[in-house]
């Protein structure tokens, strides 16, 4: 089951499907699988990268750090946010 699941990682392309098995493989407790997931930790995309580290145990607080930082939360005044 191990390699089914390690050799179909890999053509998973979309988002919502790859976010959702990284919680499931992750299960697995398999160092080669668990790598493959780590390849996404700090993935562009704020919600990939999150489930990725939210599978392996990994502290999320810097990619919300870098997520909040990217959209200005934190950086403006209250009053400024709509700019």
């Amino acid at each position: 089951m191990k390699e089914i699941a390690l050799s179909e990682m890999d053509k998973i392309s979309e988002k919502y499907s790859r976010i959702g098995i990284f919680h499931h493989l992750a299960k697995f407790s398999d160092d080669r699988i668990n790598n493959k997931i780590r390849d996404f930790i700090n993935h562009k995309d704020y919600l990939t990268a999150y489930n990725a580290r939210t599978s392996l145990g990994i502290d999320t607080a810097e990619i919300i750090k870098r997520e909040q930082i990217k959209n200005g939360i934190g950086t403006k005044k209250w009053w400024e946010i709509w700019k």
